[in-house]
Parts: structure tokens; sequence; C-alpha cells
């Protein structure tokens, strides 16, 4: 169905997205709502997917007028937004209409913030592409009020290339209302979670002890790792931060924080970390981990780095599960690379390289089980060789399906991990290349070996023969009488046999003029 309309930024990874969210939402009752139909790419395929269970409304101003007076109150950012197409809402029509969508979608011809005033219907589903700039992606946030529980609303474009866009939906994702369902393309997808899903103060709340290694990162701690942590929709915790060694401010920063739950340690002797840059990072924070699960009172315990952070639900997430009979729980994993890719990772059972210590957690009784610095000897990370260790123990294991923690790669070190890897196909290519020619030499010396040695063999055959043919003809020429021809042959087998080759000019002069003969035939 995409590739038949007008091309787009609505991207195959959106619709998967989108395909998934309306899946998931298909038994709720509501309607589904579209903020930014423009064209009618998108509303095309949402129509397509639920035109037998639910219905579409779609709101759009689709007026050049309109949309050139929302650019000029944007003042300096007018310029990057383009002229509508004076007929948007009439193709918008037309790619309805050909696809047989007419009774599914309904046109809502307004402003976005003007029509939510005029609603009242309840919503299973919404689609928010609207303008992109803060304040206007916070007044179509107001729709999310009709979102029935269980209810989806999904963002696009949730880029770098649109801060406002990002900043309004980190903003809005605090609400403890809402949980991170799923993330990819230009979307990140939110679930309005159930009243019931959401634990009440009067249940059991054992303590939870929550560990951040650091080493030389007081920006990222304070203002993303710590504050992802202060946020849990589950607050009874404690936050162990040991610091590797820290030569900037990273302990002024935290005690500002003044948060009577956050205690700070420094470590001040560990194991010597591997040369080798992989390695290093795979085991590197083993030993401040160690000793913060020494150190931790809770009954649970969790782990985060500090660059980067939990989803709001992490704790009570896992918690949750943990509390159905389970020693060790984890969720999915939201990796945020350099470049903008996302790439989401987690599925049961766990695997090495697809499960990390921040996106688990697990019972007490299992500290005195610590992370292997050494595990990079047999080329493991040291989170995944604990794992596998709690689990060799015994520990009853479940997963959540749920992104419950947010992995920011860091980029001085796969910067440095890929030329490093480049280097090294570099000289694997040049070592193959050496090789493939050492080969065809090797090959080449082979045979002309065996050529010398067949053509020394062939010689003296080569040369026996050479001059018996020489003596036939000589003979043949009738210039030497019968009588020397014994003479001849005998003489020719004693130089062949011999190796006297020095007479045979003498020979042949002899017998082609003999003396006593000259002149005779």
């Amino acid at each position: 169905m995409l590739e038949q309309l007008p091309p787009g930024s609505f991207t195959e990874e959106d619709a998967r997205l989108i395909m998934e969210s309306l899946n998931r939402v298909k038994a709720i009752k509501g309607d589904c709502l579209e903020i930014g139909s423009d064209l009618g790419r998108s509303s095309t395929f949402i129509a397509g997917i639920i035109k037998d269970t639910s219905h579409l409304l779609c709101v759009d101003i689709w007026s050049n007028e309109t949309w050139s007076e929302i650019a000029s109150q944007l003042r300096e950012k007018a310029a990057s937004y383009p002229r509508r197409d004076p007929r948007a809402f009439a193709i918008f029509k037309y790619n309805i209409k050909k696809r047989g969508l007419d009774a599914v979608v309904t046109p809502i011809r307004n402003k976005s913030e003007e029509a939510v005033k005029e609603f009242k219907n309840p919503l299973k589903f919404i689609f928010i592409d609207g303008c992109h700039e803060y304040e206007y992606v916070k007044k179509d946030i107001e729709w999310v009020e009709y979102l029935v529980e269980g209810g989806e609303v999904v963002f696009h474009d949730y880029t770098d290339s649109w801060p406002g866009v990002k900043a309004a939906v980190n903003e809005f994702a605090r609400d403890r209302s809402f949980k991170l369902v799923d993330s990819g393309g230009n979307c990140v997808c939110l679930r309005k979670i159930i009243a019931e899903q959401s634990i009440s103060g009067s249940l059991e709340q054992p303590l939870v002890s929550v560990i951040i290694p650091t080493h030389n990162r007081a920006e990222l701690l304070t203002t993303r790792a710590i504050p992802s942590v202060l946020n849990q929709t589950y607050q009874n915790f404690e936050l162990i931060v040991v610091a590797d060694r820290c030569t900037d401010d990273t302990k002024d920063r935290v005690e500002k924080m003044n948060d009577p739950r956050i205690r700070f340690v420094e470590l001040t002797d560990r194991p010597p970390l591997p040369d080798d840059l992989r390695d290093r990072w795979r085991v590197a924070s083993g030993a401040p981990r160690n000793r913060g699960v020494q150190m931790a009172k809770g009954e649970w315990i969790c782990l985060l780095d500090d660059d980067d952070e939990y989803t709001p639900r992490h704790i009570e997430a896992l918690f949750r599960e943990a509390m159905a009979g389970h020693d060790f729980v984890y969720g999915k994993i939201l990796i945020l690379k350099p470049n903008g890719e996302q790439i989401i990772q987690g599925k049961y059972p766990p695997e090495g390289g697809r499960i990390g210590a921040c996106c688990f957690i697990y019972s007490s009784k299992y500290k005195n089980i610590e992370f292997n610095t050494d595990a990079a000897i047999t080329d493991e990370p040291c989170d995944y060789n604990f794992c596998r260790k709690v689990i060799e123990a015994g520990a009853k294991i479940s997963f959540v399906d749920e992104i419950v923690y947010v992995h920011y790669r860091p980029t001085y070190i796969w910067e440095k991990l890929a030329d490093c890897e480049r280097r090294s196909a570099t000289c694997e290519r040049r070592l193959a290349a050496c090789e493939k020619q050492l080969a065809t030499k090797s090959a080449r010396i082979a045979s002309l070996e065996s050529e010398i040695w067949r053509i020394q063999r062939s010689i003296p055959m080569l040369l026996a023969d050479g001059h018996q043919r020489r003596v036939e003809k000589l003979l043949r020429r009738g210039t030497c009488r019968r009588r020397y021809y014994e003479l001849g042959v005998t003489a020719i087998r004693v130089i062949l046999n011999e190796g006297w080759y020095s007479f045979w000019k003498q020979f042949k002069k002899y017998i082609t003029n003999p003396r006593n003969d000259r002149g005779q035939a």
C-alpha cells in the first residue's frame, strides 16, 4: 500500500510500529485519530488496517493560508516550512476514495487546538504528525485526554532533526500514567496505563537498591542517570553512587542534589583493567558494582550506568513480575546510536550480547555472586557472565515485554572500536593477499623445478639423437666411402659414450674429405 502513495517521510519502519500498535488496541472500544494527515499517505495506511473494526478521524487544516500563518508565527523558522499544495484537501479525498475508505475516514478540517474543544468521543489510538514546533506539539497532546486506558499514542518525527517534538514528548513521557512501549524509524509509541497496573501505597513495597558506578561523568550522571531513578513510579528505593577514582566535581554535584535516598561512596582500589579497549569496556564497571552490592540494604537490587537512564516504570514493571515468584527479571533495552539509529533489544531466554546489567532486577539472596572483572579473558562481558552464574545458581527467571532501560551508545568508544576493526580488517585483507601471492609463487617455483628436472633428464637423449642424425645425413651424401662407414659409426659411439664432443669437427672433416680418396665418387 505504501508504494502506491506519493513519496514522504512515512517509512516502512514507521508503518511496522503503527501496525503493531493498532493490533494491540484492536480489542479496545474507541475511535482512532490522526493529527496532520496532509495528502493521506499515513491516513490510508491506518484506515486500511482498522476498516473492519474502527473509525479514523483525520485532523488537518488543509489550507495554504492557515499554514503560512502558522509558519509566520515561528519567525526565524518560517522559511523552513514549505508552502502547501492548495489542492492538498482534494488530493487527500481522492486518495481516500480511490482505496474505498470513504466510510472509514472522517476528515476534520480545522486547527488541532480548536477541534479538540468540540471533541468528546473515546479514542484508542492517536497518531500525532502535525506542526513540529514545541508549542504546537503540546497543543496536539491535549487530545490524549480522550485516550482510554490501554490505548496508545504514536508521535511521528521523534528525532534530533525536530527538537520541538522530542522535547514535548520527553516532557509528556514523565507522566506516570503512560509508559514507553515501542520505538523505531521516526516514531515512538506510549501506552496509557490501566489504573490497576500502578502499585498503590497500600501494597507491600520492599526496599530496592539501585547502584550506579561512575567515572568523571558528573554532567550525565546528575542530569540523566540519577533523575531517571528519582522519577520512578516505584519510590521505595535507595541510590548508591560508587565513584571509581573520579577527578572531576562528581561528588559536589551529587551532594547538591540533597536527596536523603542517595549515598555517595568512593572506590579507592580496584583490579587493573585490560589494555584492549573492547575488553576494558566489558569489565570496567565490575569492581564498583561489586562494592555497591556489598553496601546495598534492599531486598532487591538494580544496576544503572552513569550515562544511561531508566524508563519511569523500570523498577515497578520488573518488581511486579518478580512478585509472581521470580528471583531474576529483565526487560527490553532501547539502544540509541550516535547516528540517531534506534534498536530495541531483548527476548526470552537471555542471550549473550542481548541482555545488559541495567535492564534487570534480582533478589539480594544472590548478592554474593560478584561481577567477574576477568570475564574478558573468556571473551564474555561481565554483565552476561553475572547473569549466567545467577541462572546456574538456580534462580527463577522471567522476562517483561516492555522497554525498561535506555542505553546511549557512547560515541568515543565505538569510534575507537570501529577504527580498530577497520585496521584489523585492512591487515587481514593484506595478509590474505600476501598468502595468495606466496601460494602463486610457490606453485610457479614448483612448476619451474619440474621443468628443470625434465630438461636435465632429456639433455643426453637429445644430444645423442642429434649427433646420430648428423652422421646418417653425412653418410647419405656419398662423400665418404663404404669402408669408412663402420669407422664412423664406431667413432660416433665412442664419442657419445665417452663424451668426447671436441673431436666432432675433426671427425666430420675427415669423413667428408678423406685425403687418399679426394675427388673419387
